[in-house]
C-alpha cells in the first residue's frame, strides 16, 4: 500500500512539473518550483482553509508562493492561494517529524502561519530554498522595500494627505453637522482612555467606524493611544485604532520619518492590526488600513487582495476597503488600469442602486487618466467611455432615489461627492463640479491621490467662493 501511494505521488509530481513547464505564464522570471505534490493542512491551524490537497510550491529569491494545482495562468481568475515575502510575512521555515511516511512543513508566518504534512523530500526541498532565501536576505544590509513615494513612476500627489482631512482635531463633515469624530480625537489627545472606548463604541455602524478609523492620523493622538491599549489590552478596538492610526500618521509623511522609521512604524502597525483581528474575528475594519499598509510595506498583490477578501468575507460592503484595494490595483499599487477598471466595474453591477460602492468607476477612470496624461489639465480629460460610464454610475448613485432611503453618513457622503465632483471636472462638466463641492468638505479620495489634484480643487472651489 505504501508502495502504491508513493509511486502516486510520484506521478502527481510529475504531471504538476509539466503542467507549469507547459504554462510558462504561472511563473515569472527568477522563480521556480521547489516542489509539486500532495500534502495536507493539519486542522484547527489558519492554513486548514486554504491549502488543497495538490499544490505547487514556488519561490523565488524574495517570495515563496503555493498555487492551486487547477491554476493554469498567474493572471488567471485564481490568484496563488499563498504569497510569502521573504523576511517580512515570512520569518522562518522548518520540517519536523510526523510519522513513518510523512513530514510536518511549518511555515512561520506572522500573519498567516501554514503547518502542512507532505513527503519529506518535498518538505526539505521548499524548507531548503526558503531558508536559503531568508540567508541571502541577511546577507543582503541593503535590501529593503522600495516605498511607492520613491520608486514608482507614478506616485501620490506631492502634497501627500491634506492635513485638515487625516491630521486636524476640526469636524471633518461640517456640512453634516457631526462632530463625533473631532470629539474621539480630543479624548485621545487629552489621554482619556475610558471617555475615548465610549466615544468609540458610540459609532453604532460598520460604515461609520470605518470612516472614524480613517480620519485618526495625526502625532497628537500617538501618547492617547498607547495608554489606551496599555489599560485595556483585551481590547480588539484599542488595537485597531492605534494601529490604523499608526498607518495613516506614517503615511501621510514617509519623508520626515526616513526609511527606516517609516517601514518599522507600517509593521508594528500591521502587528497591532492583525492582533484586532484575532481578538475580534468577525470584525471587518482592520483590513482597510491594512492594505494601505501592505501597499507601502511592498506587500504582493496577491496578499493585498486576500486581505479584500478577508474584509468582504464578513458579510459587510465597505466603501473604505474598496477604495483602498481599487488604488492598489491601479498604477499607483502594483497592478494595472485594467485589473482596476475590472475591480470597480464588478463592485458596482454587484452593487444595490444607491450604493457608495457606484462610485468606485468614475474614480477609477480618474486615476487611470491621472495615469496616462501630463499633469497640466483641468477639464475634458476623460475619455468618451469614462464619461459614458461616470454619467450613468452618477445616475444610479447620488442621483438615484435609493440615496436618501440608503442614508449613508455625513462622511461617506462627502467622500462621494468629492470623487464626483473631481470627475465631473474631468468630463468637463465645471458647474456640475461646483455644486457638488459647496459646503461639502474635503476629503482624502480622490483629491490627494491626482498628481495636481490641489489644484483642481482649488480651482473649483475658490471658483465657487
Amino acid at each position: 500500500e505504501r508502495a502504491r501511494t508513493d509511486a502516486s505521488e510520484r506521478i502527481v509530481s510529475r504531471a504538476l512539473i509539466r503542467l507549469v513547464e507547459a504554462h510558462p505564464g504561472l511563473l515569472e522570471e527568477g522563480e521556480r518550483v521547489v516542489a509539486a505534490g500532495r500534502g495536507r493542512t493539519v486542522a484547527g491551524t489558519d492554513s486548514a482553509a486554504a491549502l488543497p490537497p495538490s499544490t505547487i510550491w514556488a519561490v523565488s529569491d524574495r517570495r515563496l508562493f503555493v498555487f492551486d494545482t487547477a491554476t493554469r495562468s498567474r493572471r488567471s481568475t485564481a490568484p496563488p492561494l499563498a504569497v510569502f515575502t521573504i523576511g517580512v510575512t515570512l520569518t522562518g521555515v522548518r520540517v519536523e517529524s510526523f510519522d513513518r511516511r510523512d513530514a510536518l512543513l511549518v511555515v512561520d508566518a506572522p500573519d498567516r502561519p501554514a503547518t502542512v504534512v507532505m513527503n519529506p523530500a518535498d518538505a526539505t526541498a521548499i524548507a531548503d530554498a526558503a531558508t536559503a532565501a531568508l540567508d541571502a536576505l541577511a546577507a543582503d544590509t541593503d535590501w529593503g522595500p522600495r516605498p511607492t513615494f520613491d520608486s514608482s513612476s507614478h506616485a501620490y500627489a506631492d502634497g501627500g494627505i491634506d492635513p485638515s482631512v487625516q491630521g486636524s482635531v476640526e469636524p471633518l463633515d461640517p456640512a453634516g453637522g457631526s462632530t463625533r469624530i473631532a470629539r474621539l480625537r480630543a479624548l485621545l489627545t487629552a489621554g482619556e482612555v475610558e471617555q475615548s472606548s465610549r466615544q468609540f463604541a458610540s459609532f453604532a455602524t460598520l460604515e461609520e467606524r470605518e470612516w472614524c478609523l480613517r480620519h485618526l492620523g495625526g502625532t497628537a493622538l500617538t501618547d492617547g493611544l498607547d495608554a489606551w491599549v496599555d489599560a485595556a489590552p483585551d481590547s480588539a478596538n484599542a488595537y485597531l485604532a492605534r494601529g490604523a492610526h499608526a498607518v495613516w500618521t506614517a503615511d501621510a509623511r514617509p519623508e520626515e520619518l526616513g526609511e527606516v522609521e517609516f517601514f518599522d512604524t507600517l509593521r508594528a502597525a500591521e502587528r497591532d492590526l492583525f492582533w484586532a483581528v484575532e481578538l475580534d474575528f468577525a470584525d471587518p475594519l482592520a483590513f482597510t488600513p491594512l492594505i494601505r499598509s501592505g501597499l507601502r510595506l511592498g506587500v504582493p498583490l496577491e496578499e493585498l487582495c486576500l486581505r479584500f477578501d478577508e474584509s468582504v468575507r464578513r458579510g459587510t460592503d465597505l466603501l473604505g476597503v474598496h477604495l483602498e484595494t481599487l488604488v492598489a490595483l491601479g498604477p499607483l499599487g502594483s497592478g494595472s488600469v485594467a485589473e482596476m477598471l475590472t475591480f470597480a466595474r464588478s463592485s458596482s453591477h454587484a452593487a444595490p442602486d444607491g450604493s457608495p460602492l457606484h462610485a468606485l468607476v468614475p474614480y477609477a477612470h480618474l486615476l487611470a487618466c491621472d495615469a496616462h496624461q501630463g499633469p497640466a489639465r483641468r477639464s475634458g480629460s476623460m475619455s468618451s467611455e469614462a464619461i459614458r460610464e461616470t454619467e450613468l454610475a452618477k445616475a444610479v448613485s447620488i442621483d438615484s432615489a435609493m440615496w436618501q432611503q440608503a442614508s449613508p453618513d455625513p462622511g461617506t457622503t462627502a467622500e462621494i461627492c468629492n470623487i464626483f465632483a473631481a470627475a465631473a471636472l474631468g468630463c468637463g462638466a465645471f458647474d456640475q463640479a461646483r455644486g457638488l463641492l459647496t459646503g461639502v468638505a474635503r476629503t482624502f479620495h480622490p483629491w490627494s491621490l491626482l498628481t495636481d489634484g490641489d489644484d483642481r480643487y482649488r480651482h473649483v472651489v475658490g471658483t465657487a467662493r
